[in-house]
């Protein structure tokens, strides 16, 4: 299922899981300046931010456990 799989495919996808969480955070940042209760709008966006950073730390993690099982092989 998983074919051509390298070390740059593993690494785009912990950049792209970083990124994730970084625009997750800085959403929450942002929400919290304004001292404002979040609207529901906000709130279904920073939902959004955490909804796909945990998604693809899921991911990440399951490969990372398919290479320590010798299930997936890095070139």
């Amino acid at each position: 299922m998983l074919v051509g799989v390298d070390a740059g495919t593993f690494q785009r996808l912990a950049v792209m899981t970083a990124t994730a969480r970084g625009k997750w955070a800085a959403e929450a940042l942002r929400l919290s300046e304004s001292g404002s209760p979040v609207t529901p709008d906000q709130a279904a966006r920073l939902t959004a931010h955490r909804t796909a950073y945990e998604e693809l730390a899921e991911a990440y993690e399951a490969m990372r456990r398919m290479v320590e099982r010798g299930y997936l092989v890095i070139k």
